[in-house]
Formats: C-alpha cells, sequence, structure tokens
C-alpha cells in the first residue's frame, strides 16, 4: 500500500508542476525561451529516470527489476495527464489560453504539498523497513546457531590446545624466523639440514598440536547468535599453518624411516581439517578442504616412500572421516545466515558505513544512499536473496547426481546476473561445490590407498582391484562423487594408481592429474606418471563390484 501510494503522489507532484510550468510558459512575457526549455526539462527529466527503470534494469544489477513495470505505468500516467494538462492549458477562450489564468504560485504550493507528502510516505516506508531488519536479525542469530557447533567444557576443547599451540610457533618462528618460500620448499624437500632444525625448535608445538588433533571436539569462542561481516577469524590462518607445519614433520619422519611417528602426523592434520569441518562457516569449510587436502598430500608421498605395516596404518583408522556433504549442508546455511545479517548490518542506520568507504564513497553518503537503498532496492534484493540461494542449496542437496548439479549451476549463475547487489555475490558460492567434492574424492581416494597398502603389508602384494579389499579392508567400494563409479584403480605391479575423473568428467587415466583440467590421482608405492591402465581400468566393474548410486552430494 505505501508504495502505491508514493506512486500516486509522485504522478500527482509531476503533473502539477508540469501545469505550474506551462503556466509560466504561457503567461511569460520576458525570457520566454527560458521558460520554454525550463517546461521541457519538466517534462524530460522524469521521463529519462523512467527510461532508466524501464530499459537498463535488465542489465544493471544495481537496479530493481520489480520497478520496470511500474515505472511503464508511471510513464504513461504522465505523458497522458502532460498532454491532458496541455490540451486544456492551450485551449483558448476569447481568444485568451486557459493556462493564462492558471494560479502559478497555488500550483506550485500544491507541488510543494504533492512532493512534502509523497517525501513523508517514503520516510514511512523506510521505517517499516528499518523495523524489519531486527526481525532479520534474530532470524540470522537462529539459523548460524542452528548449525553452529556445541560448546563444551574446557577440558575437552581442543581449542584451548590449539591456541597454545599456536602460541608455540609464534615463539619458535621469533627464534628462526622463516620466509614462505622456505616452508614451501621444505613441503617437498625433506633434507634440507634447516629443516631438522626448524622442527626441533617446534617440537612442543608438534606435541600440541597432535594432542589438541586428537580430541573429539573443539568451539572457538564465536558469538553466533549475532552473525555479522566483521566476526573475527585468526584461528583459520594458524591452522592452516599448523596443518604444513606438521605435513613437514610427517616427510621428515618417513625420511629418518619413522613410519609410525609420520602417519600419526597425518592422522593429526586430519584431526585438524575435522575440526574446522564442524564450523558453520564457509571460509572454515574451505579451510577445512585445504587442510584435508594437505594430508592426502602428505600421505601419498609417504606411501610412495615406504612400505607401513597395518600396525602402523591404524592410526588412520582410529577417527572416521570428514563427511564433506554435511560440512558443505552446515556451511549453505551459515552462509545464509551471515548473508542476512549482512543486509540488516549494511542496510541499518548508520551501519552501512564501511560500505561506502570500501567502494570509494563517503561514509556521510548513507544518510542520502541509506534510505534509497532500503526502500527501492533491498526488498527485492532480499527476496531475490532468498530464492537464489535455496535454489542453490537444493542444487547441491546430498545425493544429487553432479550431471545434474552442473545444469542446474550453469542455469543458477546466469540468472544471478540479474539480482541485486548483494544477491549477485552468490556466484561466488556456486563454485564451491566443486571444491567440497574434491574433497571428498580425495579422501576416498586416500582410504581405498591405505586399505591396498596393508593388504600389500599383509599379502606381500597389492590386491588385483578394490573389491578385492571388501569386507576385510573396505566396508565398500568407493564411488567417484563426480561420475557415479567406482573409482578407478590400477594395479602396475609394485604400485598402483587410484583416481577420480574430476570434475571435468573426463576420464584421463590417471595420467593427467593438473589440478584444474586432469584426474584427481593417488599413487602409491612404485606407481609411475607414466603407467599405462589396461583397457578395462577406466572405470570397469569386476565380479562382486557393487552397483553404481548416486554420488555422495
Amino acid at each position: 500500500m505505501g508504495y502505491a501510494l508514493m506512486w500516486l503522489e509522485s504522478v500527482a507532484a509531476a503533473l502539477v508542476l508540469f501545469a505550474a510550468a506551462l503556466a509560466v510558459c504561457v503567461q511569460a512575457t520576458r525570457w520566454k525561451k527560458v521558460s520554454v526549455v525550463l517546461l521541457g526539462l519538466v517534462v524530460v527529466i522524469p521521463v529519462a529516470l523512467a527510461l532508466i527503470l524501464i530499459f537498463t534494469g535488465g542489465s544493471m544489477t544495481f537496479i530493481s527489476l520489480a520497478y520496470g513495470k511500474p515505472a511503464m505505468l508511471w510513464l504513461a500516467v504522465f505523458l497522458g495527464g502532460c498532454g491532458f494538462v496541455i490540451v486544456r492549458g492551450l485551449k483558448k477562450q476569447d481568444d485568451v489560453r486557459a493556462a493564462s489564468h492558471w494560479p502559478v504560485k497555488i500550483l506550485f504550493l500544491f507541488f510543494v504539498v504533492a512532493l512534502a507528502l509523497n517525501f513523508m510516505t517514503f520516510m514511512n516506508i523506510d521505517a517499516r523497513v528499518k523495523a524489519s531488519l531486527a526481525t532479520i536479525r534474530i532470524e540470522a542469530g537462529a539459523m548460524a546457531l542452528s548449525v553452529a557447533p556445541p560448546k563444551i567444557l574446557d577440558r575437552d576443547n581442543a581449542a584451548l590446545l590449539y591456541d597454545k599451540a599456536f602460541l608455540s610457533v609464534t615463539h619458535a618462528n621469533d627464534k628462526m624466523p622463516t620466509s614462505k618460500t622456505k616452508m614451501s620448499d621444505w613441503l617437498k624437500e625433506t633434507t634440507d639440514p634447516e629443516l631438522r632444525e626448524y622442527l626441533k625448535l617446534q617440537k612442543n608445538s608438534l606435541a600440541l598440536l597432535k594432542r589438541a588433533a586428537a580430541m573429539p571436539g573443539c568451539y572457538f569462542d564465536r558469538d553466533y547468535s549475532q552473525p555479522n561481516l566483521s566476526m573475527q577469524l585468526p584461528e583459520l590462518a594458524h591452522m592452516r599453518s599448523g596443518a604444513r607445519l606438521l605435513g613437514m614433520s610427517a616427510r621428515s619422519k618417513a625420511a629418518d624411516n619413522d613410519i609410525r611417528g609420520a602417519i600419526e602426523d597425518v592422522a593429526a592434520v586430519r584431526g585438524m581439517a575435522r575440526h574446522m569441518s564442524a564450523e558453520p562457516l564457509l571460509i572454515s569449510g574451505l579451510v577445512a578442504v585445504a587442510i584435508a587436502s594437505v594430508a592426502n598430500d602428505t600421505l601419498e608421498k609417504i606411501l610412495r616412500s615406504v612400505q607401513p605395516s597395518v600396525q602402523d596404518l591404524a592410526a588412520l583408522n582410529a577417527e572416521g572421516g570428514i563427511s564433506f556433504p554435511r560440512a558443505l549442508r552446515r556451511c549453505m546455511i551459515g552462509e545464509q545466515a551471515f548473508g542476512l545479517a549482512a543486509f540488516a548490518s549494511i542496510s541499518g542506520e548508520g551501519d552501512g558505513r564501511y560500505m561506502y568507504q570500501n567502494i570509494g564513497l563517503e561514509p556521510e553518503l548513507d544518510v542520502v544512499l541509506g534510505p534509497i537503498w532500503r526502500v527501492f532496492l533491498l526488498p527485492d534484493d532480499l527476496r531475490s536473496y532468498r530464492r537464489q540461494l535455496n535454489d542453490l542449496r537444493d542444487a547441491m542437496a546430498y545425493r544429487n547426481k553432479y550431471t545434474d548439479y552442473k545444469a542446474r549451476a550453469a542455469q543458477f549463475e546466469k540468472n544471478i546476473n540479474n539480482t541485486g547487489i548483494l544477491t549477485g555475490m552468490l556466484a561466488i558460492l556456486s563454485r564451491t561445490y566443486v571444491s567440497f567434492l574434491r574433497a571428498e574424492a580425495q579422501q576416498f581416494l586416500a582410504e581405498a590407498a591405505v586399505a591396498a597398502c596393508a593388504y600389500r603389508a599383509k599379502t606381500g602384494a597389492f590386491p588385483p582391484n578394490l573389491e578385492s579389499l571388501v569386507p576385510d579392508f573396505l566396508a565398500e567400494v568407493p564411488i567417484d562423487p563426480f561420475d557415479d563409479q567406482p573409482i578407478r584403480f590400477i594395479n602396475s605391479g609394485d604400485g598402483a594408481t587410484l583416481y577420480s575423473v574430476s570434475d571435468n568428467l573426463k576420464d584421463d587415466g590417471g595420467l593427467n592429474r593438473d589440478p584444474d583440467k586432469g584426474d584427481i590421482v593417488f599413487r602409491i608405492g612404485n606407481a609411475k606418471d607414466t603407467d599405462v591402465p589396461p583397457a578395462n581400468a577406466n572405470g570397469a566393474k569386476g565380479k562382486g563390484a557393487p552397483p553404481a548410486v548416486k554420488g555422495s552430494f
């Protein structure tokens, strides 16, 4: 009702102003040309604004599409009213045009009154929208709390040990400053004497990280009841650095033939990834994916260089793997909660000032731009955000086929270009799905690789196929989450290659492990990158293989 009233009042104000301008033009004896120009501006300016809403709303994400049809109707009524005013005003009576008798001052007074009423209606709508923001904040808090990790007692909370470990790492780094380049090199080179010295300095830190990673629960203090964009997450960078530190330690121990210690370090990295995956924050979920990748890469290096015993491998089976589908669902719910909180914060009185600073505008503009955003853009942007995010969550739903997701994601990214300011940011979210799916595939490959190594430790050779591992070493053959087929396994005698076809759905036989275009590959033993797969390796199922089912997402 408020928007309809504002629409009527704006039309009335524009027509009264046009009538006053026509009267001035007809009655003018001097500055006749100026009065004609003013009359033209009174028509051109509102027409131009209406045409902008009509013709550019589809290509500009900052203009709500919902105003296209009302703008067309407004333009039609305004131009029709202008025509009526011109006919009545220019009609002659006794050789005198009717507009020459119109009281210009009273018409301008009516225009001011209509404009004031229009402004009052605008401010009432703004006040109503601001009042609804409180409800949105409450909804966002409740949504975030619904997926927040449970609070636990301090004695059971790994976060406290992580904090001590982070402080210990910092103190050790102060004694031996190390560049990021050097750290990256150490992830590949395990015989560098400086690495051994650095790991000795980090002995206490590594012990704390392993103790923390072995604990079942982790809760970093965060106020999920009031999600906001400025929430501090200092632990994320420390967790990733700690995982890399454990990865370096594991590779160093493997080089020294301390197989049990190396695998225990890998298990600790997995525990850190599990703790991160429990947080309902997309950035935390992506950090969990990155940490899990460190664990898988390190494990692959170890299993290619040593032959662990069944007892050595037991540390990797002490804890279950991460449920990346559940982690993604929590993250999407958390992302929706923080998105709603962003709407409330940016749209709130004075809270949107930092947004203007980020895009190079003066914060004081919030006084003017804030109400315009809330009244004309926020409601439709918010509705679009809810609808688009629900569609995205449906596309990512558990056990949907990846091929179905690709089709829905393509349509989603096409539609998202014609939405509001904040809704348009959802395009980034659609790309995170593949990251979680790749992490799940990597975990499946690692689990099957560990089972194959346990089989070799017991029998002296790698299994001929993955079905041979069921049920003694694997509960079932893992399914590739990308194409819903059993993950591929190639036995090359003294080595083996396991791989997933990845998101391009192209089977390269495990020969191309390009992170963007190739397969997701996990090699064990003496498997070479040039091993040629047998003809029946590409997805063929041997006797007793389980039927293909839908992917895990």
